[in-house]
Formats: structure tokens, C-alpha cells, sequence
């Protein structure tokens, strides 16, 4: 079930959020772990799961997906708590 944004501890830069999974053939991008819950802190991890689209293979698999976690990663950052 999607959980609404505004309730989240974290801030999401949607719009480049979703151009940089476009851009990678992100078919699904979820967050889960302690961001969903009430022991979120700003010393806690942000657990990202993504999923790409069917048939895409990618090339450089390590590089392209370090790359990409740098780039979700500069699009989320943590609120004050």
C-alpha cells in the first residue's frame, strides 16, 4: 500500500526523482524499514528498493547502479526531527 509523502520523515525532490527513474529504467522505486515508522531518526538508514523495467538489462552493472543509488540519494534528505 503507498504511503502518503507529506507524512514521511524524510523530504523527496519528486519531480527529479522521477526523471532519474525514467532515465534508469526504474519501473518501481519503494521505500521500507524504519522510515515508515515511528523510530525513524536522523541517525537511520533509508532502505530503498527499486524495480526495474521488464527486459532492461543493465550495462555496467556496478557502476551504473552505484551511480544511480548517488543520485536517489542527493534527492532524499532527511527532515529535522
Amino acid at each position: 500500500m503507498p504511503f502518503p509523502l507529506a507524512t514521511l520523515p524524510i523530504k523527496l525532490e519528486q519531480e527529479k526523482l522521477k526523471e532519474s527513474c525514467l532515465k534508469h529504467h526504474i519501473r518501481r522505486l519503494a521505500l521500507f524499514g524504519s522510515v515508515l515508522r515511528d523510530d525513524f531518526t536522523l541517525n537511520s538508514d533509508v532502505n530503498v528498493l527499486v524495480e526495474f523495467e521488464s527486459g532492461y538489462t543493465l550495462r555496467w552493472e556496478i557502476v551504473t547502479l552505484l551511480m544511480l543509488l548517488m543520485q536517489i540519494m542527493l534527492l532524499i534528505s532527511k527532515l529535522e526531527l
